[in-house]
């Protein structure tokens, strides 16, 4: 299927034993199982009802978040970007736009990336990174200090 410009597959995840889907750009090789395990379609299966509830379709209050991406973390996301406008550059950093509803998920993502992402705006992105951040300030201060001083905050 098509959705918010890339192409998807559908199918039954061996792995996970479940409907999984696939953006097929990020889909590095393929292997066909031996013997061969046949998936059946359930009859009852809604591809269009599954798109709906399964992919993220943004409202017309959805935000878009610009975050700058440097190369290191450009490798470490690899082939799992989240959906999303890129921009690489030729240093091997990139920009991506992503479009949220609320500011929590897309925080949290650039704080996985630790110092090699950051929100470049809107501004109210950027503040509400800054108060996240704050919240977890907040949170360490409560901690050990042998505890704290394993990952300490700017």
């Amino acid at each position: 299927m098509h959705h918010a410009g890339e192409w998807y597959v559908v199918g039954h995840c061996h792995k996970r034993g479940d409907v999984r889907t696939f953006r097929i750009d990020r889909i590095a090789a393929l292997r066909v199982s031996q013997p061969v395990i046949r998936f059946e379609l359930p009859t009852d299966f809604d591809l269009e009802a599954y798109r709906r509830e399964q992919l993220y379709v943004p409202s017309a209050d959805a935000v878009t978040v610009r975050v700058h991406l440097d190369p290191l973390a450009v490798t470490r996301i690899g082939v799992t970007w989240p959906v999303g406008e890129v921009t690489m550059e030729d240093d091997g950093s990139a920009e991506i736009l992503i479009d949220c509803e609320g500011f929590e998920w897309v925080t949290g993502w650039v704080l996985g990336l630790g110092q090699h992402a950051w929100i470049v705006g809107p501004p109210e992105a950027r503040a509400a990174m800054h108060d996240r951040i704050a919240r977890l300030r907040a949170e360490l201060a409560g901690y050990p200090p042998e505890l704290a001083a394993i990952a300490p905050l700017p």
